[in-house]
């Protein structure tokens, strides 16, 4: 099962050749002392395992993904006012109104992740959950002010230099972003971005459950801080959470 993962994984990022995989691995196999007695016995056998094995995966995707399409969503709320009738009003606390229950996550997560949130919470890691967290610098969102000054701007920029066939104003745009993304020009950066950079915390089905947008400058601790408390807040007290982040030890 491990070899068809690894040959599919393979396969995909490079052009599927099952009969030069199964001529390798007659060859490696030979040198190891095994030989085979057809020379394309493993060729074929190996095609119809890798075939079968492929339809299993995508069956299973099927089934995970009509569970999840059918868990329920977040819970409604009626809308309260002082025209609700005492004896037929609904009161909610916070506990609830996120609803969190007391032996379990809030529906919350069990709808981004029923698989990590939605039933039996035993691991043999010794915690409840796994989660991550980690910043990413490359995600850029243009920046909207920007973009209307730019098409507001007459003139000069509507210009085109000799053999180019885009204006000087696509030119310039296209020259400030680089500056812009440069991540010790932070001033450039925000001007020309909106969001420079996001704080993510994932649950180990590679689920975004929580983002956020990092608006100054390096990955500051309460960047990570934030997700983390968000995600306690809707998970029962007795819950332990294994946080995975490539600095740990600076949140220690």
């Amino acid at each position: 099962m491990d070899i068809l993962e690894f040959a599919s994984e393979l396969f995909v990022r490079m052009g599927p050749n099952e009969q030069a995989w199964a001529a390798t691995m007659m060859k490696y196999l030979k040198a190891c002392g095994h030989e085979f007695a057809t020379a394309d016995s493993l060729r074929w056998r190996f095609a119809n395992a890798l075939s079968h094995y492929q339809v299993l995966v995508c069956l299973i995707n099927a089934e995970m993904a009509k569970i999840i399409d059918s868990f329920p969503g977040p819970p409604t709320y009626p809308v309260l006012d002082e025209t609700t009738p005492i004896p037929f009003r609904n009161y909610t606390n916070m506990h609830n109104s996120v609803g969190h229950v007391q032996d379990g996550p809030s529906i919350y997560l069990q709808s981004w992740c029923p698989l990590c949130f939605g039933g039996s919470h035993t691991s043999g890691l010794g915690v409840s959950t796994i989660a991550c967290i980690d910043a990413n610098f490359q995600i850029k969102c243009n920046s909207t002010e920007m973009m209307e000054d730019d098409r507001a701007v007459p003139g000069e920029d509507d210009a085109v230099e000799p053999g180019m066939n885009v204006p000087n104003l696509v030119l310039d745009t296209c020259g400030n972003s680089f500056i812009a993304a440069d991540g010790d020009r932070i001033k450039a950066s925000t001007q020309q971005f909106d969001d420079t950079r996001l704080m993510a915390l994932l649950c180990h089905h590679d689920i975004a459950l929580y983002v956020a947008n990092m608006r100054t400058a390096g990955e500051k601790q309460f960047y990570a801080f934030a997700p983390i408390v968000a995600l306690f807040k809707e998970l029962p007290e007795w819950w332990t959470v294994g946080i995975l982040y490539d600095i740990a030890c600076q949140i220690h």
